[in-house]
């Protein structure tokens, strides 16, 4: 009986374990997308300083 309760033990731990490691991919990949959208973001932002800036230099 105490070999079957270990048993059962053993396979939630296991499916804890793997639902933990999925859920870590998939934020990791969700990580990867949202710095990609803020490195755009950022990047558009200098840009339209960068003009603004150039604009105002040659007046």
């Amino acid at each position: 009986m105490s070999w079957l309760i270990l048993q059962i033990a053993s396979i939630v731990v296991d499916v804890i374990l793997i639902t933990s490691l999925i859920s870590d991919i998939v934020l990791k990949m969700h990580m990867k997308d949202l710095k990609k959208e803020h490195e755009i973001a950022i990047n558009k932002v200098s840009d339209e300083l960068l003009k603004k800036l150039k604009h105002e230099l040659r007046k």
